[in-house]
């Protein structure tokens, strides 16, 4: 059997055996037809992974033995964190997914003076995030942040190390990026782009802006762009 992840709670996991809920389980016996003795591994979100054999099942859970665990498997050694505008339609979805796989640890939506979209439906957002973890195997999900307006957010993440990607600025991201930084917020602007009010606010603070290319790309073109572009320079 290929190598499939698994989302297990850690309270499921206890004196090196484990429990997969109804969900996974229906998933490993229907979907995979997975059977005893499988090599599994079972991701706890918080950032370890566990390899597991399965040594029993039923029509509706599957359990068995942990053989080992690592921790921060399929992690960066540096920390990102994406801040964006609400995008309508599926675009903010593409997102969640694509943030998840380029290893994103923090996903801000931020309501941007220009956002059409409001609010987000964080039940299955969520949903997303666990299900394109364990799609790249990735030991920790990321932490999916409630709305905030941009305002607030900026109060709060204001002396962190924060890049804007905006076409105004001369830079990019090589020219930009230091290869030491560990914790690193990108901010991406909504279809319309960012306001005059919140440049001139970013620019109070002292935000570094980079240029991702000679060509305007739409907002979640620019999140993979830039998502992209600094791992490839922080790994």
């Amino acid at each position: 059997m290929d190598a499939h992840f698994f989302s297990v709670e850690q309270s499921k996991i206890e004196n090196n055996s484990f429990k997969l809920s109804k969900s996974e389980s229906s998933h490993f016996i229907k979907s995979l037809r997975g059977k005893k003795n499988d090599i599994i591994w079972l991701l706890n979100g918080k950032g370890i992974a566990y390899k597991a054999r399965v040594e029993d099942l039923d029509s509706d859970f599957v359990c068995g033995k942990i053989i080992s665990q690592t921790k921060n498997f399929g992690e960066n050694k540096f920390k990102i964190n994406l801040a964006i505008s609400l995008l309508k339609g599926k675009r903010m979805e593409m997102i969640v997914e694509k943030a998840t796989e380029f290893g994103v640890v923090n996903l801000f939506p931020l309501a941007m003076n220009r956002s059409i979209r409001k609010k987000i439906n964080h039940s299955r957002f969520q949903n997303i995030i666990i299900s394109s973890a364990k799609q790249c195997g990735r030991s920790f999900f990321p932490v999916l942040h409630k709305v905030s307006t941009f305002n607030k957010w900026i109060e709060m993440y204001k002396d962190e190390e924060n890049v804007v990607c905006h076409m105004s600025s001369d830079y990019s991201i090589k020219e930009t990026i230091k290869l030491n930084i560990k914790n690193l917020n990108i901010i991406i602007g909504p279809e319309g782009d960012f306001s005059q009010e919140e440049l001139i606010l970013m620019d109070s603070y002292n935000f570094k802006k980079i240029n991702l290319g000679n060509r305007r790309l739409r907002a979640e073109s620019a999140a993979m762009s830039a998502m992209l572009k600094i791992c490839q320079i922080l790994e």
